[in-house]
């Protein structure tokens, strides 16, 4: 299968572009999109003194990936054991042990492993030692120009830009979403 690896927190418009390009892959090989993601942001473990809000609940955020594309969505426990392990660990582990992977699609800011030490360059010795494709992909932005990321998410919410929060989602915002965000800072 094709697994896009991240934690996809509000499955904006750069989340659907990963899940897209591994459709797009599925179509020509036949086989699956996986999603990967965790039951807990990785930032509430690494650092839990900084309040650290999220966009999207675990059902709504696997609600979402399905109507994206997904045909299947794993779910890590993030833990402070899980965090120490290395990206090649994850891969042989989680990937490798649990799923037959023949691509692994990420954003081009992804990092993961020990310490965030696992980025794109090194995921791509690692497929490539284990003869795994890799799709990286591209800064995404709106059709306005504005570059998408759930930080930028939620520094909209914050400040009430809701049209920007909406073009970047891709979707509208529930009253719930900007509620939760008002004049907090990021």
């Amino acid at each position: 299968m094709v697994v896009c690896l991240g934690y996809f927190d509000g499955v904006h418009i750069g989340h659907q572009k990963l899940i897209s390009t591994a459709k797009e892959l599925t179509e020509r090989e036949g086989i699956k999109v996986c999603v990967h993601t965790y039951d807990t942001s990785p930032v509430s473990v690494l650092f839990p003194e900084r309040e650290n809000p999220i966009l999207t609940e675990l059902p709504e955020k696997e609600r979402l990936l399905m109507d994206a594309g997904a045909d299947y969505i794993a779910i890590s426990h993030f833990d402070r054991e899980f965090m120490q392990m290395s990206g090649e660990e994850f891969i042989d582990h989680e990937l490798r042990g649990n799923m037959l992977v023949k691509h692994i699609v990420i954003g081009f800011d992804h990092r993961f492993g020990y310490k965030g030490r696992t980025d794109a360059a090194k995921l791509q010795l690692i497929c490539n030692d284990r003869g795994i494709g890799l799709v990286v992909v591209p800064e995404v932005y709106t059709q306005l120009g504005e570059a998408v990321s759930s930080t930028a998410i939620k520094n909209a919410l914050s400040k009430g830009d809701i049209p920007l929060v909406e073009r970047m989602l891709g979707r509208k915002a529930s009253a719930d979403l900007v509620d939760r965000f008002k004049n907090r800072q990021f």
